[in-house]
């Protein structure tokens, strides 16, 4: 992501990662300048980083591509035979469940995935809003200072949780 480097109002260098900004910003201060990132700039990069920090603690509760399709058929087998009152026949992803030997019985299988499946999904809403709190923080944010602030302040709710 390119990072426009300011100083006095003027564009004084352009950089495409953090490292080599720091390393223009120090170049540039042994000539006098001191420069800063334009603020525009520094907001898109911190919220890039934001994204991947979010992204991270997604990764935590989703599968690989091929296995959430699975899950999210689990889920739908699982609810739908709770919403029968545990009657009729067990799916068979349920069924999985039970001859894996991950349940005592159906109903015990399909309230387990429908558990996990709520657990995982409160848990990807909440790294959501808190994401979402993140970018707004740093585009409220006037300076370089408070940019980073709301980053590391974002990052710090996002991975506790």
């Amino acid at each position: 992501m390119r990072i426009r480097l300011e100083y006095q109002g003027q564009i004084v260098g352009e950089v495409w990662s953090e490292a080599d900004m720091q390393t223009a910003i120090i170049m540039l201060a042994e000539e006098g300048i001191t420069a800063r990132p334009l603020l525009i700039d520094w907001q898109a990069h911190c919220i890039s980083k934001l994204n991947s920090v979010a992204e991270e603690q997604r990764q935590k509760y989703l599968p690989a591509p091929g296995q959430a399709l699975t899950y999210m058929e689990k889920e739908k087998q699982a609810r739908a035979y709770a919403a029968a009152g545990y009657t009729g026949p067990v799916p068979p992803l349920v069924q999985a469940e039970v001859d894996a030997g991950l349940a005592p019985d159906a109903r015990a299988a399909a309230d387990a995935i429908i558990a996990a499946a709520d657990r995982a999904r409160t848990a990807l809403t909440a790294i959501e809003a808190e994401r979402r709190k993140g970018v707004a923080a740093i585009r409220a944010a006037t300076d370089q200072a408070g940019v980073d602030a709301a980053l590391q302040a974002a990052i710090q709710r996002i991975q506790a949780l």
